[in-house]
């Protein structure tokens, strides 16, 4: 460790990417060094120059470097490499056939699965879990809401659609996760923030009909004038409801509906409620 005045030595093979204690060690650092303000520890003797930018490839990259060729990249971690606003680092998840040796550490969560070839992908060179089964796999370890959020990411992004969802469950089933992803795949849809679906959860919840996400509006010349985040439809109204378990809240939706003899688009309407539940 550096004295009290002393500048600390930075390796400048050390600023570029996280690095490993083995590596900090061939550069010439001592652990007790690594323990100084210049170094930040992200795992298991994982550390990185507390000026580099956070880039969750460069870590990754990093832990690619020293984890078996059997690992790919799971869960959470995955579903980043795919584009999904998951966090992927923290920590890393990784999945390893049920005969590795690698165990979860500091910064790295193992998991075991059978992972048949087709069904691992490679990412800017990083291996990863193809989309379906990184779904599955979140659809086991997240509460259900938080699973759908995910889903409907993929699905608001292009990657997958409900239907090939529902395929891959079909030719699945028995696998681990399957079971609630066949269910969720049958409520999801494109929504464009993760509070939207954590709504729309609510809404089901509450036994309302599953709202029509994201729908466009039209005025009688086809002109667009706006687009609702959910809609209800019940013959010419909605219906509000109270949803909650001893709590307020308050639900604003907005509706539009088609006249039966001309079908055109009246006017907007805002209705809300207010209420409590038992």
């Amino acid at each position: 460790m550096c004295r009290r005045g002393q500048t600390p030595r930075i390796p400048p093979e050390l600023t570029r990417s996280p690095f490993f204690l083995d590596e900090a060690r061939h550069a010439g650092l001592t652990l007790s060094a690594l323990s100084g303000k210049s170094w930040q520890r992200l795992g298991a003797e994982l550390y990185r120059w507390k000026e580099l930018p956070d880039d969750p490839w460069l870590t990754l990259s990093a832990w690619r470097r020293v984890l078996p060729p059997d690992a790919v990249f799971a869960g959470a971690t995955a579903a980043w490499l795919f584009g999904l606003d998951l966090e992927p680092t923290d920590p890393v998840e990784v999945a390893v056939p049920p005969s590795s040796g690698l165990r979860s550490r500091a910064g790295l969560i193992v998991r075991r699965c059978v992972m048949p070839r087709r069904e691992v992908v490679s990412i800017r060179q990083l291996r990863a879990t193809a989309l379906p089964l990184t779904l599955a796999g979140l659809c086991l370890q997240r509460p259900a809401c938080e699973a759908l959020v995910a889903i409907d990411m993929a699905i608001h992004r292009g990657l997958i659609d409900a239907a090939a969802l529902g395929r891959y469950a079909e030719m699945s089933k028995g696998r681990p996760g399957v079971a609630r992803l066949r269910s969720l795949a049958l409520l999801a849809a494109p929504a464009e923030s993760p509070m939207e679906t954590r709504l729309r959860w609510l809404l089901l919840q509450a036994r309302l009909p599953q709202p029509e996400v994201q729908t466009n509006l039209r005025d009688h010349a086809a002109r667009f004038v706006g687009r609702l985040i959910f809609t209800i439809q019940r013959s010419l109204s909605t219906t509000a409801a109270t949803i909650g378990s001893a709590w307020w809240t308050t639900i604003a939706v907005r509706t539009f509906w088609s006249t039966p003899d001309t079908g055109s688009c009246g006017s907007p309407r805002l209705t809300s409620a207010v209420g409590r539940t038992s």
